[in-house]
């Protein structure tokens, strides 16, 4: 949540490599849990680690350590990162994701 979104790659990868050498055998985690995961690290997920199911919103820890998940929602939801949040509508369903 404070770090650069660089640097959350940087974890992100770490992360999933320790997971891997404490499992053994190959494993590789296949989804990751998040307290805040911006559009664009959950991108890199999807594209450099090959993780596409991500939990990327918690409820509210304002009394932890302020971060605040309050209003937005907490259930699986992908913006666009490389189109306008309204596109125009061509005659069919945009979908997201």
């Amino acid at each position: 949540m404070y770090n650069s979104r660089e640097q959350v790659n940087r974890d992100i990868h770490e992360a999933l490599a320790k997971v891997s050498d404490l499992m053994g055998g190959g494993f590789r985690p296949k989804s990751l849990v998040a307290g805040f995961l911006s559009a664009a690290n959950q991108k890199y997920l999807a594209e450099q680690e090959n993780i596409h199911v991500c939990q990327g919103n918690i409820w509210s820890q304002f009394g932890i350590d302020n971060g605040d998940g309050d209003g937005s929602i907490s259930y699986p939801y992908y913006r666009p990162t490389n189109t306008s949040a309204n596109p125009p509508r061509a005659g069919r369903i945009s979908l997201i994701a």
